[in-house]
């Protein structure tokens, strides 16, 4: 049961990778993207983390299982700073959802995966 649910959360990270570059290269293409720099280069370095971190969970090495619990606890750490009204970013943000909306499923996700795999390196 813990190889199905890593692997399924490996490709949930390798699809967030995946189609979070496209929409970045989709909307520079239309001039659609109002991200400065700084944040283009840290969404596509996300971007690239998270299908990292998608392809080795995919392949169940520890390493991967590591990693995610450090970046879904760093996730976790912006989400509650961004709902405390502590983090806030300018620039407009593109999202086929509202913003809350995403934000709060981010949140989820992750806390679920920190918990999930937390649990999976304590009992190794």
């Amino acid at each position: 049961m813990n190889n199905y649910i890593t692997k399924l959360i490996g490709i949930i990270e390798f699809l967030i990778g995946i189609i979070t570059i496209y929409a970045c290269v989709v909307a520079l293409e239309m001039n659609f993207y109002a991200k400065p720099l700084s944040v283009t280069i840290f969404v596509i370095g996300s971007s690239l983390a998270s299908i990292f971190l998608g392809i080795n969970l995919l392949r169940l090495k520890r390493f991967a299982i590591k990693l995610m619990v450090i970046f879904s606890f760093y996730i976790l750490v912006t989400k509650v700073l961004i709902f405390a009204g502590l983090l806030v970013f300018t620039g407009d943000i593109q999202s086929f959802m509202p913003i809350a909306t995403k934000d709060t499923i981010s949140f989820i996700y992750h806390l679920v995966a920190l918990v999930f795999f937390y649990r999976v390196l304590k009992t190794q």
